[in-house]
C-alpha cells in the first residue's frame, strides 16, 4: 500500500497529481473558472470570482488544483503572474499591507525575478510614510506586473476585507479599477457585508457560486479515488460491496457532504470492530472543537442560546417554537435567525407558510454535544453505532449466536437481543426462525424433470404464472434443485415480481454459489430495483466465475453505466465483444455510454454496428438519430427517424423527435404533421404540444397557435416550467416573421397575458435575450431591432424578471447603432457582460 499524503486540513500541501487524483464533482466549475482566468490573461475582460462554501467544503482543494493548473499552462508564461496568499492572511490592517502580502507570495513564486528587480526596493518601503510607501507599492506592483495580467489567489477574503477596513477596501476597488490588470480568485465560508452590503466598495464586483455539498454517488467516487491513491484494493473492493456502501451512507449521515470529514474517515471503513472506530471519531470531533468554540464565542447571548436550543432538538423547528423555548419574542427570533443563516450558522426549508430552522453544519451539533456528555458516550453517536453494521454483519453474528446457543429460543420480545448483536435494524420472525433451522437433506424423485421440463414450457409461451406453479413443484420435492430456483426467478422476474425474483436468485446461490446465470439474474434484478452497488458486485461474481459468459459483461456495463461509470461500462461492453462480436445488444449498449460521454461520431459508429446486426431495433434507430441531431446532421437525422417509424409507428417519441428536427430544417408544415401523429398516440405529453405549437405559429397560423399553446401550458405538471428552448423558438420566429410593430405589439401582448396566467413569465424573459443574436445579423436593419427592444421595454418595462433581460436587449440594440463600441457594453456589470458578450460577437 502507497504512503501517499492525504492533508486533512491544508490541501495546498498536497502535491498536484494527489489533487487531481482525488478530485470529484466540481470538474464543470474548474473548467469554468480556468476559462474565465485565461480570459482575463489573454484579453482586456478581467473577472472576480468568489467560491463560498462553509469548512471543510474543498475551498482550498479546489483553489490548489487550478492554480497548479494554470502553472503548466506553457501560453500563459508570459501572460499571467499569479500571486497564491496564504489561507490565513492575519496580518492585513491596511491597503499596504495587503500589497505588502502580495509581494511575499510574489516572492516566494518568482524568487529571481523578485530577486532581481523587487528585493532592495521593498526594503527601501519601510523607511517611507505610509502615503508615501504604499504609493511606491502601488507602482512597483504595476511595474513588476507589466503587460502581463495579476492573478490574485485569496482565500478567507472576508477576513481580509475585515482587515482591510472600510478605507482600506475603497483603495483596493480604486486601485483595480484604475489599472485594470488585475484578476481575482477568492474564497469564503460566508457572502459577507463587504460584497453584499449596497453600500459596500465590493458590492456587485464579484460573482459569487456557492459550493454544493457531496451527494451520496459523489462520496462513493472520492472514496474510491482515495483508495486507488493509497494503492488499497482490499478498500477499493470493499467500497464496492453491500457492507462498504452501508459504511459509506452512515459516513454521509456523520459529514454532511463535508468533503474534509470523508478524508478523515477514509481510512476506517475497513475496521468491523466498532471499539476501534470510537476513537478515531472522538480524536476528530476534539481537533474541530476549539474551532466551534471560537464561533460560539463571537455569536451574541441570545444567538447563543438559539444555537444551542437548536443543538438539544437535533431536528428543524419552528420559529414559534425557538421562542418559546429561549425565552424570546417571534420578532426577535426572527430578526437572530436571519442573522444567523447570513453567517451560516443555520439553514432553513420552508414547508407551506412554516420555515423550519436547524443548524448549518452537523459536526458543529457533533462538538457541542461531546462538551455537554462529558466524556459519557454522546446520543448522537449511538444513532451513528446503530446504522453502522449492515444486514449482512446481522446475518454472520445470527449465525454464530446460532452455533453457540443451538438450544436457546430467542424471545423477539426481548429488547436485549438487538443491543446485543449490535444493530436496530428491526428483526423479522420468519428470518429468526430460519436461521435457526438446520438444513434437511431430500433425495431427487423422477418426478422432477417432467414438472421441470413442464416449467420451462411454459415460460417459452409467456405464462409465467403457470411457469412458477411448476417450478414450485419441482421445489416442493427437492428444495435443492439450484436451477429451478434460478428459472423460477427468470419467470417471476417477468412478472415483475422482482423482491421474490431476488429471494429466488439467492436460495439457488445458497445451493451453488459457483452459478454464474444465478450471480447473473440477481444483478440484473438488483439493477432494476435500484440497488445498483449490490448489483455490480453480483455482476462480478458472474464474469470471475465464467469470464467468457458475454451476457454477464454486458450487464455488468449496463449496471456501471447506471452508476455513471460510463468509461468503465464502455470497457465492459468491449469486452462483451470480444467474446461476440455479433453481440448486437452490446453494440446498442456502447452506443448509449459513448453517447453519454459526448463521443458523438463513436456512438453513430456503435448504432451502426448494431443495426447492421438488427434492422429492426427501433431504440438504436432512435438513438442514432439523436446523436446525428447534436452533430449538426439534420437530414439524417430524420432519416434515422423515418426508419425507427417503419419498424414502430406507434411509438410517440420518435415522431416527437422527428418533429423537432424537421423545426430545426424549418420544414414547418411536416414538423405540424409528425406532431399531430404523436399527439394521436399520447395527448398527455406538454413537448409534443409544444412543438406542434412552434410548427403552427412558424407557419403563422396565430389563433391554432395560441390555442395550442394554452394546451401546452396547461399540460405542464405542477411546478414545471416549459422548455426554455421552445420558448426561444417561438420568439425568435416572431421577430423573423413580418417587422411591423402594432403585429409585435399585439403579439407579444397576447403571448404576455398567457404566460402571466400560469406563472411562467420568467422563461419568456429568458427567451427574449436569445433573440440577440438574430438582431445583431447584418440582415436586421437597426430600426427593426430598436423596434424590438422598444416595444419589450414598454410592456414589461415594470416587471422584476424582466430586468435584467431588457438591460442585456437595450446594450445589444446600442452595441448594433454603434457599430460595436466596446464601451457599451463596459456599462454592464461583469457578470452581466460575460452573459452578454458571447451573443452580440457571434456574427462579428
Amino acid at each position: 500500500m502507497k504512503n501517499t499524503f492525504l492533508s486533512r486540513f491544508t490541501p495546498s500541501s498536497m502535491t498536484a497529481e494527489t489533487l487531481e487524483a482525488i478530485f470529484v464533482q466540481r470538474h464543470e466549475l474548474v473548467k469554468d473558472l480556468i476559462e474565465v482566468i485565461r480570459e482575463s490573461a489573454l484579453t482586456k475582460n478581467k473577472h472576480f470570482r468568489l467560491l463560498v462554501g462553509g469548512r471543510g467544503m474543498g475551498k482550498t482543494h479546489t483553489i490548489s488544483l487550478i492554480y497548479h493548473r494554470l502553472s503548466a499552462m506553457d501560453d500563459l508564461k508570459d501572460k499571467l503572474v499569479i500571486a497564491w496568499m496564504r489561507e490565513e492572511e492575519w496580518g492585513i490592517a491596511s491597503f499596504l499591507d495587503l500589497l505588502l502580502r502580495i509581494f511575499r507570495a510574489l516572492e516566494q513564486e518568482y524568487p529571481e525575478e523578485y530577486n532581481a528587480r523587487l528585493e532592495q526596493e521593498i526594503q527601501l518601503l519601510y523607511q517611507m510614510s505610509v502615503d508615501v510607501a504604499e504609493h511606491k507599492a502601488g507602482k512597483l506592483l504595476r511595474e513588476f506586473v507589466g503587460d502581463r495580467t495579476l492573478l490574485l489567489l485569496m482565500e478567507n477574503l472576508d477576513d481580509t476585507f475585515s482587515g482591510l477596513g472600510d478605507i482600506g477596501q475603497k483603495q483596493f476597488r480604486a486601485y483595480i479599477q484604475n489599472y485594470s490588470f488585475i484578476t481575482i480568485l477568492a474564497t469564503s465560508q460566508r457572502l459577507f457585508n463587504g460584497v453584499k452590503q449596497k453600500d459596500a466598495a465590493f458590492y456587485g464586483f464579484f460573482y459569487p457560486q456557492d459550493l454544493e455539498q457531496l451527494e451520496f454517488d459523489e462520496v462513493v467516487d472520492l472514496l474510491e479515488r482515495i483508495a486507488r491513491v493509497q494503492g488499497d484494493k482490499d478498500l477499493e473492493s470493499f467500497i464496492q460491496s453491500p457492507t462498504g456502501r452501508d459504511r459509506i451512507k452512515a459516513i454521509h449521515h456523520l459529514a454532511g457532504g463535508n468533503h474534509r470529514v470523508y478524508i478523515i474517515f477514509a481510512e476506517f471503513l475497513t475496521r468491523k470492530s466498532l471499539d476501534k472506530l470510537v476513537e478515531p471519531f472522538m480524536q476528530t470531533l476534539d481537533e474541530l472543537t476549539p474551532y466551534y468554540q471560537d464561533r460560539m464565542k463571537s455569536l451574541s447571548p441570545q444567538q447563543r442560546k438559539i444555537v444551542d436550543f437548536l443543538c438539544d432538538r437535533r431536528h428543524p423547528v419552528t420559529v414559534k417554537e425557538i421562542a418559546n423555548y429561549c425565552f424570546i419574542t417571534h420578532q426577535t427570533a426572527s430578526s437572530q435567525l436571519k442573522d444567523l443563516r447570513e453567517k451560516g450558522y443555520v439553514k432553513v426549508e420552508a414547508i407551506g407558510r412554516e420555515s423550519f430552522y436547524d443548524l448549518q453544519e452537523v459536526l458543529m451539533r457533533y462538538c457541542l454535544d461531546v462538551k455537554k456528555q462529558r466524556g459519557k458516550p454522546i446520543s448522537l453517536f449511538i444513532d451513528f453505532l446503530r446504522c453502522w453494521y449492515t444486514k449482512d454483519e446481522l446475518k454472520e453474528k445470527l449465525s454464530i449466536l446460532n452455533e453457540k446457543f443451538h438450544a436457546v429460543s430467542f424471545n423477539l420480545s426481548d429488547p436485549n437481543l438487538i443491543s446485543h448483536i449490535g444493530h436496530s435494524y428491526v428483526l423479522e420472525r420468519e428470518y429468526i426462525s430460519l436461521a435457526l433451522q438446520k438444513k434437511e437433506e431430500k433425495k431427487r424423485d423422477p418426478r422432477i424433470t417432467a414438472y421441470f421440463q413442464e416449467g420451462n414450457t411454459l415460460y417459452e409461451s409467456g405464462k409465467y404464472e403457470e411457469a412458477v406453479a411448476s417450478y414450485d413443484r419441482v421445489l416442493e420435492i427437492n428444495p435443492e434443485v439450484d436451477s429451478a430456483w434460478i428459472n423460477r426467478g427468470s419467470a417471476l422476474g417477468k412478472l415483475g415480481r422482482l423482491e421474490e425474483t431476488l429471494a429466488s436468485c439467492d436460495r439457488a446461490l445458497k445451493i451453488n454459489p459457483e452459478v454464474d446465470l444465478a450471480w447473473i439474474n440477481r444483478g440484473i434484478t438488483l439493477g432494476e430495483l435500484g440497488r445498483l452497488e449490490e448489483a455490480l458486485a453480483s455482476c462480478d461474481r458472474a464474469v470471475e466465475i465464467n469470464p467468457e459468459n458475454d451476457s454477464a459483461w454486458i450487464n455488468r456495463g449496463i449496471t456501471l453505466g447506471k452508476l455513471g461509470r460510463l468509461e468503465d461500462a464502455v470497457a465492459s461492453y468491449d469486452r462483451t465483444l470480444k467474446i461476440n462480436f455479433e453481440n448486437d445488444s452490446a453494440w446498442y449498449s456502447r452506443g448509449n455510454a459513448v453517447y453519454k460521454l459526448g463521443r458523438l461520431e463513436d456512438a453513430v459508429a456503435s448504432y451502426d454496428r448494431a443495426l447492421k446486426i438488427n434492422l429492426e431495433n427501433d431504440s438504436a434507430w432512435i438513438n442514432r438519430g439523436s446523436a446525428l441531431y447534436k452533430l449538426g446532421k439534420y437530414e439524417e437525422t430524420v432519416a434515422s427517424c423515418d426508419r425507427a417509424v417503419e419498424i414502430n409507428p406507434e411509438n410517440d417519441l420518435i415522431w416527437t423527435i422527428r418533429s423537432w428536427v424537421l423545426v430545426k430544417l424549418e420544414r414547418y408544415s411536416e414538423a405540424l404533421e409528425s406532431c399531430d401523429r404523436a399527439f394521436q398516440i399520447n395527448k398527455e405529453d406538454s413537448s409534443i404540444v409544444f412543438h406542434r405549437t412552434i410548427a403552427l405559429l412558424a407557419l403563422n397560423r396565430w389563433v391554432e397557435g395560441i390555442i395550442s399553446l394554452e394546451d401546452a401550458l396547461n399540460l405542464l405538471p405542477d411546478g414545471e416550467k416549459p422548455s426554455s428552448e421552445d420558448i426561444e423558438i417561438i420568439i425568435c420566429n416572431l421577430f423573423d416573421q413580418k417587422q411591423d410593430r402594432d403585429l409585435w405589439e399585439g403579439r407579444i401582448g397576447a403571448l404576455l397575458e398567457i404566460f402571466d396566467r400560469y406563472k411562467v413569465t420568467a422563461v419568456l424573459a429568458q427567451a427574449i435575450v436569445k433573440t440577440i443574436p438574430t438582431l445583431m445579423s447584418e440582415m436586421t436593419a437597426d430600426k427593426a431591432a430598436q423596434t424590438w427592444q422598444e416595444i419589450w421595454q414598454e410592456l414589461t418595462g415594470d416587471r422584476p424578471e424582466f430586468e435584467i433581460p431588457l438591460r442585456l436587449l437595450n446594450t445589444a440594440v446600442r452595441y448594433k447603432q454603434t457599430k460595436g463600441d466596446r464601451k457599451v457594453l463596459l456599462e454592464l456589470a461583469v457578470e452581466e457582460r460575460n452573459l452578454l458578450e458571447p451573443l452580440v460577437t457571434l456574427q462579428n
